[in-house]
């Protein structure tokens, strides 16, 4: 009688070391690795990103935890590639570009609430040529960006939303609100309304970009970029909320909002 085989254990990972910044020699990888981008040269150097990227990602993950517990305690934090670290395996089945790897880090910290897509969320990402980091949806789903058009126009959330706006404009200057996508405003609305620019986006987000900076290379480059977070709650909460209303109106809210509209 033939034996069954125990599956394999599973590698344990290596014990997080506290976040010491971006060695340069991660920085380099990914700069030889637009210069590279094919499987053999990967191989050959997978050790290179292993030490100087992927352990150090998993450090500033951690790093980060206080700064986003701040914030909420239902982001999900998770120190591991595909989890809070975004894949370095780009996924090139619907583009031209067939280069299998990304040459940037990118970091997701998404509200476990909801789901990836529609759940508000943090992110970060950088490379040689610099840092971008911000907060919020980047694409609306259909329900949200129905419910979020009324939100902003409807007397009372409208003048909730521009206090939101105004809150991140006076603590979050240097990030920037965006998402518009259209070049008209959506049939039905004024045109003249006060929120009537933001009819326009099919997202939102506050985010900005940084040219490189020292303190990549340093322990202190994760407190300022939590802190920098932090600053951007007001979008995240605001999102949550817009959340939590579509969650309670559901289908019957937006067929009276389409027959409103035709």
């Amino acid at each position: 009688m033939k034996k069954l085989s125990r599956p394999a254990k599973k590698k344990a990972e290596a014990p997080i070391a506290p976040f010491t910044g971006f060695p340069k020699e991660g920085i380099r990888f990914l700069k030889q690795l637009r210069n590279h981008n094919d499987r053999e040269w990967f191989l050959e150097h997978k050790e290179d990103y292993e030490k100087f990227l992927l352990e150090p990602s998993r450090s500033f993950v951690e790093a980060m935890r206080p700064y986003l517990r701040k914030i909420s305690p239902h982001l999900v934090i998770q120190p591991k590639m595909g989890g809070s670290i975004s894949r370095i395996y780009r996924d090139t089945r619907f583009t031209n570009d067939k280069s299998p790897y990304k040459t940037y880090v990118s970091f997701l910290f998404w509200d476990k609430r909801g789901d990836r897509v529609s759940s508000p969320a943090f992110y970060m990402g950088l490379d040689w040529t610099g840092i971008s980091m911000g907060c919020g949806v980047w694409q609306f789903t259909k329900l949200q960006r129905d419910l979020f058009r009324d939100r902003i126009t409807t007397s009372g959330s409208a003048e909730e939303f521009r206090k939101m706006v105004k809150a991140m404009k006076k603590g979050a200057k240097d990030f920037e609100l965006r998402g518009k996508e259209l070049k008209r405003i959506p049939r039905g609305f004024d045109p003249e309304h006060f929120n009537a620019d933001f009819l326009m986006h099919n997202g939102l987000m506050a985010s900005k970009e940084e040219d490189p900076s020292a303190d990549i290379h340093t322990a202190k480059f994760a407190a300022r970029i939590g802190k920098q977070l932090l600053s951007t709650k007001p979008v995240f909460d605001w999102i949550h909320q817009l959340n939590q209303s579509a969650a309670l109106r559901g289908p019957a809210f937006l067929e009276r909002l389409r027959d409103e509209m035709d």
